[in-house]
């Protein structure tokens, strides 16, 4: 667990990081003319709002992983993973 003062550190290195990039970005941004869409791409919407429907049901996948690494091993750990993703 990290104490107090390397706690509020990180918190104000992480906001004075934020922002020096969002001006930085801001600033870019201000000075870079718009450049056009490439070919076939479109900031429009399109499509509805079921469109990944095919994704919806539940599955059962099988991962392996070599029991140890760097000495030759050939005996294999596996464990199964339940994913479901619902409409």
């Amino acid at each position: 667990m990290q104490s107090a003062p390397i706690r509020t550190t990180c918190v104000l290195l992480t906001a004075v990081s934020l922002a020096w990039i969002d001006t930085t970005v801001a600033a870019l941004g201000a000075d870079t003319p718009k450049q056009p869409l490439p070919p076939g791409f479109s900031t429009t919407l399109k499509g509805a709002k079921r469109d990944f429907d095919y994704l919806a049901g539940a599955w059962a996948t099988q991962q392996k992983r070599l029991k140890a690494l760097a000495v030759r091993s050939s005996e294999w750990v596996g464990a199964t993973f339940l994913k479901g993703v619902a409409p």
